[in-house]
């Protein structure tokens, strides 16, 4: 447990110091390990909220964040086919469309919340960033999914969030597909307000938001 701790002390400390190299080398290392390569993921997630911060209060600019998210990054390709084979033999829960935004750019919340949710044994369609709701929409009917999942990380582009149960409303097929939304400037009340079927605070919460969303579809 304490070799444990030490390593994602380690992973934390390797994406605040832009350390990219270190970053994968310590993936590595809790990989080798056994360790809990969740956990690894969460501190990865705190930790760039923290930088994220800094950056909103200019302590830190926009190069260091960029570099940080490449940290980041790199163990998230070393952990997420571990996390993956790991979880190989789990029942698959359902079938997400995840995205960012049309307008919005930040993918590192995303990348997460897209890496655990393909973990607790989801199938994740992934599109990026800077999507527009028709992109969104057109992809989750395509594959058949189970929801919809969007970020939005500025206050000028959550809106798009409510363009996206509006698109479907005016479809016609809002009841075929749960609607999670998350990022910094989404909140419960909001979700409500939009019409959304669930809203995630952080990676983890969205995972089980997601999963009850399941349990609701099945139900239904």
């Amino acid at each position: 447990m304490a070799k444990q701790e030490e390593l994602l002390m380690k992973l934390r400390s390797s994406i605040s110091s832009l350390d990219v190299e270190g970053a994968e080398k310590t993936a590595q290392e809790l990989v080798k390990s056994g360790g809990d390569l969740i956990k690894a993921c969460e501190a990865m997630a705190e930790e760039m909220t923290q930088l994220g911060q800094q950056f909103e209060c200019k302590e830190i600019y926009l190069p260091e964040l960029v570099i940080a998210g490449d940290a980041m990054k790199a163990a998230l390709r070393i952990l997420e086919p571990a996390m993956i084979k790991s979880g190989n033999t789990m029942k698959k829960l359902g079938t997400v469309v995840i995205c960012t935004v049309k307008g919005d750019v930040h993918t590192l919340g995303k990348d997460i919340v897209g890496t655990l949710m393909k973990t607790a044994g989801f199938d994740v369609i992934d599109l990026g960033g800077d999507v527009a709701p028709s992109r969104l929409i057109d992809e989750a009917k395509a594959v058949n999914a189970d929801i919809i999942a969007c970020s939005a990380l500025m206050s000028t582009t959550v809106v798009v969030q409510k363009d996206v149960v509006d698109f479907l409303n005016a479809l016609g097929c809002r009841s075929s597909f749960k609607v999670l939304v998350g990022g910094c400037c989404s909140s419960e009340e909001w979700a409500e307000k939009i019409g959304a079927d669930g809203y995630g605070l952080d990676a983890k919460s969205g995972v089980d938001v997601a999963k009850k969303l399941i349990t609701q579809r099945a139900a239904a």
